[in-house]
């Protein structure tokens, strides 16, 4: 084995190190590799419910990498939910070293692009030094490069451009501190709308040769710069080698080893020449050879793709198998958090794998390259719609159950009927008489077989047999019958003038008659199925949240929350406004007493202000759905000149999401929520309208109305709990 201190060779069953006196211990040994990695929580040094550093109350082992594991935890200081990593103590065993990796972290904690992860705090426990940081839910790009590999799906060069773009803007912005020195797939963090990068400056921090050696012990020292692995001077080109090494493993699978730097156009001949050409320059072993920045390297490949033929991204044919194909696989990301598990594609739409994040394949570059309205319909010709981008098609919560045939075909692209109770029976003629049961065939057959020889005393118990089938049969299509007709006119909403059921609303001149008052839904009505959302609808992890806004937001009015954290559990939220179709105008001119009754008779209920902020913050608490920063063109707001924008379409606007996927949050339409504005008679509002700016579409932002109210810039969607 090799030494974890020093690198040297060391005998299977020395007990110290003869080079720098390094001790181990036999059960260590025995659990390294592959196996270790397979233990997982076992030899995490924390167990749910542990207190770390008297502050952190883990709350479950998220994962573990060659520095160390990764917890979610409850910091009790603040009331949030962060990630906490601990670093293995055999990598930083002098006080010295610990100093500088504390150093090193503090530079961190500078850091404020969107793109890259914060760093709140570090410190130690337990001779275990740790840091926390921003706990974001997603997956890491080693996942999704997995998954194209695994279909023989490599990235094309225009798949990999916009994603190198959001890299290179992150690593540049970290480089005003100093190179990030630790930038592998292991470390990148794909969400809905953009990348994360984490960890910044652990390399650092941590002596070379022990952090070489626990890289090549996970199998990723390729992506390590040659002048940090010989001990030579270091800068900010070494972040240029790998990422050059990261975009050459998505179009090829491979990254540079001892034989050197692989031959991309040998492995995949599509590729242009001259990017072949800046790849091997960023490669170079001499760091002076390679481009200054990031950037450059990324406008480079932007300026190649432009050259190249416009040909539409395309399955490759089948690849043999990479050169890494022979090694275990890499290890459980680090940085790996649960996220809200999309379903997956298809009319069945089967449940997702309890590992999995978000969709890896089309639906999640197609959010990350930020397409154009014309570039996401052209998909959308070309593939089921996901759940993502859910049109016309996609069924909503409430719609009526297919008729009860064996093997449904799959659902028609067509405008579905008023919503109806999720709980309603099928009407009686759903089992017509003159079909009976299938049970009742069988039977017979199997008692013919079993007595032959018993003659006629066999054939009178057949015959009593089959008339008490016959009188159970009729028995039970009349109870049926009577059951189901009853449950229906018990469930069915009486129509009621005003009220919202589908998107026709009256004409602008016509009376209105006073809307009913709000009918008690059956307690089961407003819930999920426990662990999953139906079609339709977004899961939105539950746990505690920043609502409100804070102090030094320069929008903040007087009527919004203060800043707090607040606890919500788990719930569905449907993915576009009422009627939760893409493509559909939204819903407007409704007052809250019909949006309230329109979700109730589709199964569901409004949503409170806490759920509705909750979905537009995301992760992250950003201050809109996609990030910190207002951007006029991300969703039906007021343009960049400050003109109104008219009522849009929903999903209109493909980068109006937050990271749970929940779409048009920011404009567009206001939307009711269940919650009373200040305890008064009014209700509270949420998210702005097409004809408001940055203050108004903020996610912490709020308005009032009288629950009459009526406006055409006022919609609402709907929300549903989650059975335990």
């Amino acid at each position: 084995m090799l030494c974890y201190r020093c690198g040297s060779h060391v005998p299977d069953t020395s007990e110290t190190c003869p080079t720098c006196g390094q001790k181990y211990d036999a059960a260590r040994q025995a659990a390294g590799g592959p196996a270790r990695r397979r233990s997982g929580s076992e030899n995490a040094p924390y167990k749910p419910g542990d207190i770390i550093a008297g502050r952190f109350t883990t709350q479950e082992w998220v994962g573990s990498g060659p520095l160390g594991h990764v917890f979610r935890v409850l910091d009790q200081a603040h009331g949030v939910e962060v990630a906490l990593k601990v670093i293995s103590p055999r990598l930083l065993q002098e006080p010295e070293e610990r100093t500088q990796f504390a150093l090193a972290l503090r530079v961190g904690k500078k850091l404020n692009h969107p793109n890259l992860l914060r760093v709140y705090e570090e410190g130690t426990d337990r001779e275990r030094p740790f840091f926390t940081t921003q706990l974001v839910e997603g997956m890491t790009l080693r996942r999704m490069m997995e998954g194209r590999a695994a279909k023989g799906q490599p990235f094309t060069l225009r798949e990999v451009e916009p994603l190198l773009a959001q890299l290179a803007s992150a690593i540049d912005a970290a480089h005003r501190y100093g190179p990030h020195s630790d930038l592998k797939p292991e470390n990148i963090i794909v969400l809905p709308d953009m990348l994360k990068v984490t960890d910044y400056g652990l390399a650092l921090g941590i002596p070379r040769p022990p952090f070489v050696q626990a890289q090549k012990g996970h199998r990723v020292e390729g992506y390590i710069a040659p002048e940090y692995v010989s001990g030579g001077e270091i800068d900010t080109r070494m972040d240029l080698y790998s990422l050059a090494a990261i975009v050459g493993e998505m179009l090829t699978g491979l990254t540079p080893d001892g034989d050197g730097v692989p031959e991309l156009l040998a492995k995949n001949p599509d590729l242009p020449p001259a990017f072949e050409a800046i790849y091997r320059r960023t490669l170079n072993a001499n760091p002076l050879a390679r481009p200054k920045t990031a950037g450059e390297f990324s406008a480079e490949v932007s300026a190649i793709v432009a050259r190249s033929p416009g040909a539409p991204s395309r399955p490759s044919r089948s690849m043999p198998p990479v050169r890494q194909a022979e090694k275990p696989p890499p290890p459980v990301p680090t940085e790996q958090l649960p996220i809200p598990a999309m379903p997956p594609r298809g009319g069945q739409r089967p449940e997702p794998p309890s590992e999995a994040t978000q969709p890896m394949d089309a639906e999640m570059l197609a959010a990350i390259m930020a397409a154009t309205p014309a570039a996401s319909s052209a998909r959308k010709a070309d593939v089921p719609e996901p759940p993502v981008r859910a049109g016309a098609a996609s069924a909503p919560v409430a719609s009526p159950p297919a008729e009860p045939r064996p093997a449904p075909e799959p659902r028609a692209s067509k405008p579905h009927p008023a919503p109806r109770p999720a709980v309603a029976a099928p009407p009686p003629t759903a089992s017509p008489p003159g079909v009976p049961p299938a049970p009742s065939a069988p039977p017979a057959p199997r008692a013919r077989s079993k007595g032959p020889v018993r003659g006629k005393r066999d054939t009178g118990e057949r015959r009593r047999l089959l008339l008490w089938l016959a009188l159970l049969t009729v028995a039970g299509l009349v109870t049926g019958s009577a059951v189901g007709y009853l449950l229906l006119k018990r469930l069915r909403p009486a129509p009621a003038p005003g009220a919202v059921g589908t998107p026709s609303l009256p004409a602008p001149g016509a009376p209105r008659p006073q809307a009913p008052p709000p009918r008690e839904s059956p307690p089961a009505v407003a819930m999920a199925p426990s662990g999953s959302c139906p079609p339709g609808m977004k899961l939105v992890s539950g746990g505690a949240f920043k609502m409100g806004t804070a102090p030094d937001d320069p929008d903040q009015a007087s009527d919004e929350r203060p800043l707090e954290s607040r606890q919500v559990p788990s719930f569905c939220v449907d993915e576009f406004e009422h009627p939760n179709q893409a493509g559909a105008l939204p819903t407007v001119n409704v007052s809250w007493l019909e949006a309230k009754d329109a979700c109730q008779n589709a199964g569901k209920r409004l949503c409170t202000e806490e759920e509705w902020e909750k979905a537009c913050k995301g992760a992250g608490n950003a201050r809109f759905p996609y990030g910190n920063t207002f951007d006029a063109d991300r969703c039906s707001t007021d343009d960049a000149a400050g003109t109104d924008r008219v009522l849009a379409e929903a999903g209109r606007f493909p980068q109006c999401r937050s990271s749970y996927g929940v779409a048009d949050l920011s404009g567009n339409v206001a939307e009711w929520t269940a919650t009373p504005y200040a305890g008064g008679a009014d209700m509270t509002q949420k998210g702005g309208a097409f004809n408001r700016s940055a203050f108004a579409v903020r996610c912490s932002a709020r308005l009032n109305g009288l629950p009459s109210a009526r406006s055409g810039t006022v919609g609402f969607r709907c929300c549903a709990g989650l059975q335990p």
